[in-house]
């Protein structure tokens, strides 16, 4: 039921920031499973240890889940490799697992760690509760994309009720995902908990009016669509406000500076 999936999820998410593991346990966790060997990771750098800490999450909910990893969720969180004298990153082993996380990790840039994108990877549901437990990991997690995943009502509440600990979400793409009521009702649950939360993009889902309409979902969802939007309506529009704000000052600046 939904109640149970969200319990334990919720538990999940108590692990991540639970957790004892420091810095140099994460790095351990990490040798010998195709990513970075801790030589090849800058450990000064906040964002490879922040991708330390959420790959070593990861994998220890596959482990106690007994899920096998997904070579891609491993690419997307790998820590960036360290670079030597030259400028060159250091070589990594030459094995076929090492090889295509590298693969992924060259198709993700780092300009902004806290953003996250999986567009169109099929994670499914079990996936989607080890994946959410590492990214509760960021604290300052902004803009989550899991569009076209597989995800279904039990990966929408795990989601939604382990990312509740993310103070500073803004955005969450979830279109093309086939929920139904027990996902709706947990999106909404997210934004009435995360309330830097704003946008909501589910295009082709049940949280969309004509993809509703047209399937015959039940009142329902319909119920929860309307809440959410009565939720993030305001933060949005008050979003746009302050854009339009901070554009008027920096024309105002320019302005006065022409002027001077």
């Amino acid at each position: 039921g939904g109640d149970a999936a969200e319990a334990e999820a919720a538990a999940d998410g108590g692990r991540v920031l639970g957790g004892s593991r420091g810095a140099d346990g994460d790095v351990d966790f990490l040798m010998g499973r195709g990513l970075p060997s801790p030589q090849d990771v800058d450990m000064s750098d906040p964002t490879a240890m922040l991708r330390c800490r959420q790959c070593a999450e990861y994998q220890k909910l596959c482990q106690e889940l007994r899920l096998r990893e997904n070579t891609a969720v491993l690419g997307k969180l790998a820590p960036p490799s360290a670079k030597d004298d030259d400028g060159q990153c250091s070589k990594a082993s030459n094995t076929s697992r090492r090889s295509s996380i590298a693969e992924v990790m060259s198709m993700c840039p780092n300009d902004r760690p806290h953003d996250y994108d999986f567009t169109s990877l099929y994670l499914g549901d079990k996936q989607l509760r080890p994946l959410a437990a590492a990214l509760a990991v960021d604290r300052q997690l902004v803009c989550l994309r899991l569009p076209g995943v597989g995800m279904f009502d039990n990966g929408m509440v795990a989601v939604c009720t382990i990312l509740k600990r993310s103070p500073q979400m803004e955005v969450l793409d979830v279109s093309g995902n086939r929920f139904s009521t027990l996902g709706a009702r947990a999106c909404v649950g997210l934004a009435e908990a995360s309330l830097k939360l704003r946008e909501v993009v589910a295009k082709d889902t049940a949280l969309d009016a004509d993809f509703a309409f047209k399937r015959g979902l039940p009142t329902t969802v319909t119920a929860a669509r309307l809440a959410l939007e009565a939720i993030l309506a305001p933060r949005k529009a008050a979003a746009a406000a302050a854009g339009v704000a901070e554009d008027d000052r920096g024309a105002g600046a320019g302005t006065t500076a022409k002027a001077a």
